[in-house]
C-alpha cells in the first residue's frame, strides 16, 4: 500500500518551476481520481473548485471551460486505473522534477546581484536550489559537495559555495 497525502494541486504545482497546462491537467486529474471516489461529485462543484485546482498565475491561460475539458481528457485517459495505481503514477511522474522532495524557504538574499532580491531556496537530495519565485525559473543548483561552509542565526543564514577564500557567499534573511 502506498502512503499518500497530496497537497491541493495549486499548492503542489505553484512550488515547482515551469508548470504547463498539460502538467496542471495531469496533476489535477490524478488528484481528482484520488480525492473523489465518484468523479461526478467533482463535476458538480467544478467551477467552485477551479481556483483550488489551477494556480492563479496559470488561470488566465485558458477559459474555465477549457481547463475543465483538459482535466476531463487527462482523467479519461486513465480512468480505469485504481486509486492505488493513480497514486503510484503520480509519484513516478513528479519524482522526475528537479525540486521533487524539497523543503522550500522564502528568503531575501543580499549578496548575489545577478539574482532577484527575493528567492526561494529548495533543499533536496540534489542539494540547494535557488528559484525565482515570480518566474519559477531554476536559477542555480549547488550540490552539497560544493558547499564548503554555512552558518545561521535567528533571522539569517549564509552558505559558501566553493573555496572558503574565493568561493561565492550567499547571505539570506529569513523569518523562519
Amino acid at each position: 500500500s502506498c502512503l499518500f497525502s497530496p497537497a491541493s494541486p495549486t499548492t503542489f504545482v505553484e512550488t515547482y518551476q515551469f508548470p504547463t497546462n498539460k502538467t496542471i491537467q495531469l496533476v489535477t486529474s490524478v488528484y481528482v481520481q484520488i480525492a473523489y471516489t465518484f468523479f461526478g461529485h467533482f463535476f458538480l462543484a467544478f467551477s467552485e473548485m477551479l481556483r483550488e485546482l489551477v494556480p492563479m498565475d496559470m488561470m488566465r491561460l485558458q477559459s474555465p471551460e477549457d481547463w475543465k475539458k483538459g482535466i476531463v481528457n487527462a482523467f479519461n485517459k486513465h480512468a480505469a486505473r485504481s486509486v492505488q495505481d493513480a497514486k503510484i503514477a503520480f509519484l513516478k511522474y513528479v519524482s522526475r522534477w528537479p525540486t521533487f522532495g524539497s523543503a522550500f524557504f522564502d528568503v531575501k538574499q543580499s549578496s548575489a546581484p545577478s539574482f532577484p532580491e527575493n528567492v526561494v531556496i529548495a533543499i533536496n537530495k540534489n542539494g540547494v536550489n535557488l528559484i525565482n519565485p515570480k518566474t519559477k525559473e531554476l536559477l542555480a543548483t549547488h550540490s552539497f559537495t560544493q558547499i564548503s561552509n554555512w552558518s545561521s542565526g535567528n533571522d539569517y543564514f549564509h552558505i559558501t559555495i566553493g573555496d572558503l577564500r574565493q568561493g561565492t557567499k550567499l547571505l539570506c534573511a529569513t523569518n523562519l
